[in-house]
């Protein structure tokens, strides 16, 4: 890439970002109150076969063989995290450096196809994460035992890690991509950035799980206070 080509792109990159900054300050509340510009569009079509291909793969095929081998409880830690699997896919578009996965699953939306797959693959996330509420609070016929999980598992795995997760896979982007710069090949920094990423989220959930196992009679004092609050008012 020659140095005219490196301070177009950079003036570019710098117009976008005052472009957005200014969006936000202005407006900026809500996906509608954003624009895409018009390089960084994907169509409708495209962006949509992506979520289907996630869909499928991810939601459906991948339970169903874990339904088949009966591993119930891989499936109880897989369902829950199926955001987390997402938004490590739709990293840069997605390693075919197409924009395929672009919009499959953004923290941060900026427009209206990115707000409907985040929304839904988070929704089937929540009822994962539901699912295993009730199935324990059945199991052990006590509401403080069950929601206790939920402490965890909706912080730890849903609302905190994908920020964190991002930013981390950016540091390790951008420390291997200067080697690749005369380069137009995406993968060298890409496969580094998705590892790391996804090593942390392993991390994370193995966390969880630890958390949930080790102070699980804490996590149910905690909740069971909780509820005996409005009896105590």
């Amino acid at each position: 890439m020659d140095e005219n080509q490196k301070e177009r792109n950079q003036n570019l990159n710098l117009n976008q970002n005052q472009n957005l900054v200014t969006e936000i300050k202005n407006d900026g509340r809500s996906v509608f109150d954003f624009s895409t510009p018009e390089e960084l569009q994907v169509s409708t079509i495209k962006s949509a076969l992506g979520f289907i291909i996630y869909f499928f793969v991810f939601v459906v095929c991948v339970p169903l063989v874990l339904l088949k081998f009966k591993n119930y409880t891989l499936l109880e830690v897989y369902m829950p995290n199926v955001d987390l699997l997402a938004n490590l896919l739709s990293y840069r578009g997605g390693p075919f450096g197409d924009n395929l996965f672009i919009d499959l699953y953004a923290p941060n939306s900026t427009n209206i196809s990115a707000f409907i797959q985040t929304t839904l693959i988070n929704y089937m996330a929540l009822l994962g994460v539901t699912y295993i509420i009730s199935r324990e609070t059945k199991l052990s016929k006590n509401i403080a035992y069950g929601w206790g999980i939920g402490f965890v598992m909706l912080l730890l795995t849903y609302l905190l890690p994908a920020q964190f997760i991002v930013k981390l896979m950016n540091e390790v982007y951008n420390k291997i991509t200067p080697y690749f710069e005369k380069h137009y090949f995406m993968f060298p920094a890409y496969f580094p950035s998705i590892l790391v990423g996804a090593l942390i989220t392993v991390g994370i959930i193995y966390l969880e799980k630890n958390i949930i196992f080790f102070y699980r009679k804490n996590l149910t004092q905690f909740a069971d206070f909780l509820l005996t609050i409005p009896r105590k008012l």
